[in-house]
C-alpha cells in the first residue's frame, strides 16, 4: 500500500465512487512501477549486469512513471482543482455536473457565493 492508497485516494474512493475505474487503474500502475523498481534493484545487485541491461530497466521504469503521472494529472487534477478548498478541508466533493466546487467550498465556509454569470 502506498501513501496515496491510504490518503487522498482512499478519500476520493469514498467521496467519488464514480472515480473507481480511474483509481483502480492508478493502483494497478503503482503495483507495476513497484515491480519494475524491484527488477531494477536486481539488475543493480547483479555484478555481471552491464550498462545496457541497466539502461533498459531505467527506461522501462521511467516510461511507466511518466505515463502514470500523465494519466493521474489528466484524470484527477481537474477534479481536485474544481473542488478547491473542499479537498483541503475534507469536505465532500461533488461529481461532475453536481454543482460548482468553488460554490460548494464557499457555502461550506459560510460565505455567500454567487453563481457565475
Amino acid at each position: 500500500m502506498t501513501p496515496e492508497d491510504g490518503g487522498l485516494f482512499a478519500w476520493l474512493a469514498h467521496e467519488r465512487p464514480d472515480l473507481a475505474p480511474v483509481l483502480d487503474r492508478l493502483a494497478a500502475e503503482r503495483r507495476t512501477m513497484a515491480a519494475l523498481l524491484d527488477e531494477l534493484r536486481v539488475v543493480l545487485a547483479t555484478p555481471v549486469a552491464g550498462p545496457d541491461a541497466l539502461g533498459r530497466e531505467v527506461d522501462r521504469l521511467t516510461g511507466q512513471v511518466r505515463a502514470h503521472l500523465a494519466y493521474e494529472e489528466e484524470q484527477l487534477v481537474p477534479i481536485l482543482n474544481a473542488a478547491g478548498g473542499d479537498v483541503a478541508a475534507g469536505r465532500r466533493v461533488r461529481p461532475p455536473g453536481g454543482g460548482s466546487g468553488r460554490r460548494a467550498a464557499g457555502q461550506a465556509a459560510g460565505r455567500r457565493v454567487r453563481p457565475p454569470g
